[in-house]
Formats: C-alpha cells, structure tokens, sequence
C-alpha cells in the first residue's frame, strides 16, 4: 500500500519542492526496512518511529513536530496519485490568508467519489455528502466539481500552513482514530478561517486498505 503511494507520489507529482515524513508505528513486514533504506536513499524521504499503540492524531502530530515546511499535508497511506497538479493546486489555495484547511476529491478504485467534502448532522452526525456518486455528479445539491467552503474536510488528504496548524496546537489526541480531522476543520472554523474543498485536486482512496474499518467507541460518544 505505502509503495503504491510513494511510486505514484514521486512518478506523477509536478510540484516537486516537498519532503515525505513517515510515521512508521512499529510495521513488522519482512523487507520493509530494506526499502525503507532504498526509498530514503533515492528521494527526500524521512522515516519517524512511533513506538507506541495506534493513535492516529498522535501520529499526525509527531510527523508535524519533524516537518521542516511552512505547509504541511497529512496524508494516510492509501492514497494513489493520479492527477500531476494536485498538490500545486492543493498548494496555492492553503496559502491563502483566510483559508486554514484545504481538502481534495478523493475517487474510489472504481471512480466513484468517496470524499468531496464532510457536513454536520448527516445520518444524525456527519458524513461525505456526495459518497458513491459518480466523478462528475451534479445534482440537487448542486457539482461535485464546484469549489466549496465546507464545516470539515477529511484528513485522509488535508493540508494546512504550519502557522494555522501551530495556532489549533494540532490533532486532539484523545480522538485515536477518527473524527480528529473533523475536531481540526471545526476549531479552525471558530478561529475564523475557511475550511475549503477543491476538486482540482483528484487522488485515489483505497479506503481501509490500512487499518479497516473498526472505529473505538471512544472517539464517538
């Protein structure tokens, strides 16, 4: 999965002034150390170690703390590159005074879209308003390819300046696994920026390919 991500990132990415910091906690597949040292070696690739149980916002944090850019994009390792200017298009709008968080479309494997923005109270709590429509719906609630200032976008892709993430003192790390993207949009909100979702940017989501499903109680209640 990580290797389908980087292969992409590095074959396909026009915008090449960034760096990759992996979060590794604890992976124990045979030969990952040796391409972790290939991967390193050949591009501007470093490797944290997480040596602790799974906290998802923990992780995001760690690999904020070793960042050294003004911009920072969390990323899950289930994404697949596709679109050459996806990070120059995510790049330009997180640099915008009053934006805080950017997001992008994310695509199922089959094409069908499976983030282009979060909203509140969705089946009584929040959800991705046009999950499992095709690429380019548009329907009652208008084009999935509009821009939008939504309440949340989703981490699996989410970009913010250093100094916005620094003000929001980063992901809430009592949320282990999920809903701490949606916690971040929402404590940006009240600090006044814009949570904005572009469809500019297209990536592939091989969604649970990770991790699974399986969601603590915890992060819910």
């Amino acid at each position: 999965v990580l290797k389908n991500l980087l292969e992409s990132l590095f074959s396909l990415t026009s915008y090449k002034n960034f760096e990759v910091v992996l979060v590794d906690n604890g992976s124990t597949e045979e030969g990952l150390k040796t391409y972790y040292s290939e991967i390193c070696s050949q591009h501007p690739v470093r490797v944290i170690e997480y040596n602790e149980p799974f906290n998802y916002s923990r992780a995001n944090n760690l690999g904020a703390s070793a960042a050294r850019s003004d911009l920072l994009l969390f990323m899950n390792n289930d994404m697949q590159i596709i679109d050459p200017e996806w990070l120059t298009e995510l790049c330009q709008w997180a640099m915008v005074p009053q934006i805080g968080i950017v997001g992008a479309k994310l695509l199922h494997q089959d094409n069908s879209i499976q983030h282009a923005g979060v909203i509140l109270g969705l089946q009584g709590f929040v959800g991705h308003l046009y999950l499992n429509t095709p690429e380019h719906f548009f329907g009652l609630t208008g084009s999935v390819d509009w821009y939008r200032d939504y309440y949340a976008v989703t981490g699996a892709c989410q970009m913010m300046r250093k100094d916005v993430y620094d003000e929001l003192n980063g992901y809430d790390e009592d949320f282990k696994l999920v809903f701490s993207d949606i916690d971040l949009c929402l404590r940006a909100i009240e600090k006044n920026f814009r949570v904005l979702y572009t469809p500019h940017a297209v990536l592939k989501h091989l969604e649970g390919k990770s991790r699974g499903y399986s969601s603590p109680n915890s992060d819910i209640l």
